[in-house]
């Protein structure tokens, strides 16, 4: 099997067949995967995580597959924080084509903009 084919085949069973799973165990805290992603960030503790993130208004997690990080994200960011999530390799996205997938970016930029922008005055 070629790389393209395996690499399909690996976002495939993790995007589409084990979603739940991997969003479930994402943002469970006493899972490996939890834990590994905080330590793989430099946080050894959710509050350590959860004060970083409380400081941040607009949040981009890039190249983020399947969204299950941008979730972890949203779950400990404050509610007025703005997050995007952005993977231009992921199947779904790459579909749609990298220029439109852009536009789409740089319209929620300029949204999150306006809003913090309008909450500033």
């Amino acid at each position: 099997m070629n790389t393209k084919k395996q690499t399909e085949k690996s976002f495939n069973e993790k995007w589409h067949k084990n979603r739940q799973l991997a969003f479930d165990e994402t943002l469970r805290e006493d899972s490996d995967i939890f834990n590994w992603i905080l330590n793989r960030n430099g946080f050894d503790t959710v509050n350590k995580f959860s004060n970083w993130l409380s400081g941040r208004k607009r949040i981009l997690d890039a190249g983020c597959g399947n969204g299950r990080v941008t979730a972890l994200l949203r779950k400990y960011a404050q509610d007025s924080s703005h997050i995007v999530g952005i993977d231009l390799t992921a199947a779904d996205v790459a579909a749609v084509g990298a220029v439109y997938t852009a536009e789409l970016l740089q319209a929620a930029f300029a949204r999150m903009k306006a809003r913090t922008q309008s909450h500033q005055h």
